[in-house]
Parts: C-alpha cells; sequence; structure tokens
C-alpha cells in the first residue's frame, strides 16, 4: 500500500497495487473508520475508491448519510456488512482494545483488520515551523508550513496487533490556517468577520491583526495563485 497525496495534505487516502479484496496468504483487510454522526464521511470514500469497496454503517449512520444527499457517496453505501470492506463506526468507539472484538463478528470473511481515527487532533506541526507571528508569506510559502504526511508518518496505537492494528491519522474537513491564509489571500475580499477565537479581548484582536495582514499581503503581492502544478 501506500498514500496518495492530495492537494490538501489531510485528505490523502490510501491506494493499493494488488488485487484489493484478497492478497496471497495475507486473507481479506478490512478497513474500519472513525466518524462523527455528521462528518469524516469524504476519507471513508476516498479509501473505498481506492479499495474498489463498498461502504458499509449501521442503520442510524446509513439514515444520516442519506440525508446528506450526496449521490457519489450513496452510490457506494450498503446495509451489508460482509458486502464492503470500509466500514463506518462511531469515532469513540474505535481503539486497538475494541478492534479485534469487531473484527470477530466477521471473521473468517475478513481475516485482518486496519482501524482509523481520523481527527484533527492528531496533528503535530514540524518543530521546525516557527509558530510566533510568522509573515503572511511564510504561512504561504514556507516548506514547513505544507502539511506533508505519508506511509512512514503511521503509528500503529498501543494494543495493537498483526492481525487488528488502530492508527490515529491527522484528518480534518475544517480548513488548516494555512488553507484559511490561501483563501483570504486568493480573494479581492472586503471585509471578514471571524467567527472563532473571539472570545476574548487578546482573541479578537489577534483576528483583527491577521486579517488587516492578509489584506496588506493582497495589495503588496496581489491576490494568491496556486502553484501551476496545482500542489499546495
Amino acid at each position: 500500500m501506500k498514500l496518495l497525496a492530495n492537494p490538501a495534505a489531510s485528505q490523502q487516502v490510501l491506494s493499493t497495487n494488488t488485487t484489493p479484496s484478497v492478497q496471497k496468504g495475507r486473507g481479506r483487510l478490512l478497513v474500519v473508520v472513525g466518524t462523527y454522526s455528521i462528518g469524516k464521511e469524504r476519507i471513508c470514500l476516498g479509501i473505498a475508491h481506492a479499495l474498489n469497496s463498498k461502504i458499509y454503517a449501521p442503520p442510524n449512520k446509513m439514515r444520516i448519510v442519506a440525508a446528506l444527499e450526496d449521490p457519489e457517496l450513496n452510490a457506494l453505501m450498503t446495509p451489508d456488512p460482509r458486502a464492503a470492506q470500509v466500514h463506518m463506526t462511531p469515532l469513540f468507539e474505535i481503539r486497538a482494545d475494541t478492534l479485534d472484538d469487531y473484527l470477530k463478528d466477521y471473521f473468517p470473511h475478513f481475516t485482518r483488520a486496519v482501524g482509523f481515527r481520523p481527527s484533527g487532533w492528531n496533528y503535530r506541526p514540524p518543530t521546525s515551523r516557527f509558530l510566533e507571528s510568522p509573515s503572511v508569506a511564510t504561512v504561504l510559502n514556507g516548506e514547513n508550513w505544507k502539511s506533508a504526511y505519508a506511509m512512514k508518518d503511521l503509528v500503529p496505537q498501543r494494543g495493537s496487533t498483526s492481525r487488528a492494528s488502530c492508527f490515529g491519522v491527522p484528518y480534518s474537513e475544517h480548513s488548516s490556517f494555512r488553507e484559511l491564509t490561501m483563501f483570504c489571500c486568493a480573494l479581492r475580499i472586503e471585509r471578514i468577520i471571524p467567527t472563532v477565537n473571539v472570545g476574548s479581548a487578546k482573541g479578537r484582536e489577534r483576528m483583527k491583526g491577521w486579517c488587516e495582514r492578509w489584506a496588506v499581503e493582497r495589495k503588496k503581492s496581489g491576490v494568491w495563485k496556486l502553484p501551476e502544478d496545482g500542489g499546495w
């Protein structure tokens, strides 16, 4: 398996060079992904596409997915857990010590399981990143502000085994600070009204400062544009 870099590093997905359902001598792999009541569906969709698989979810989650009215996602959903190599489960329920028990319910149809706990809280910025009042240009273009993530960064959580391994992965469907900076510098925005980090006078002042710095950067350098290769 390998990771394919998506323009948004937080949305990297698994890909495989082998027949997805059976690898010789290793049995059939089940991928279990933790989700919110609403949220994290896109990572399930990416994995399902990479494995050419359907997606299973319990009945209450199936109803929520249907309400999202996403044709691409709906086309892959199935109520049969054995017909899908990708399973959705509540995020709080997926742990290394429970994954093996989950696998037992579907053994021997599936013989191995990999669990993912996708959360922005799993992200750790590189130690080389300068966080104290970086310039807008540094946030936009600095290599250590680009959130690269690869297979080597996947570390199994305590309690994982060769049969059932659980991984915490940095994934969020919210914008990162760099993505927010890119957005605000790529459009000619007249006014920005922050709705987060404004619970205190200090927080409001800090957000006001960043809005002003983005405006100065646009005026000085023009609107920001993606590199020609489309990479972030």
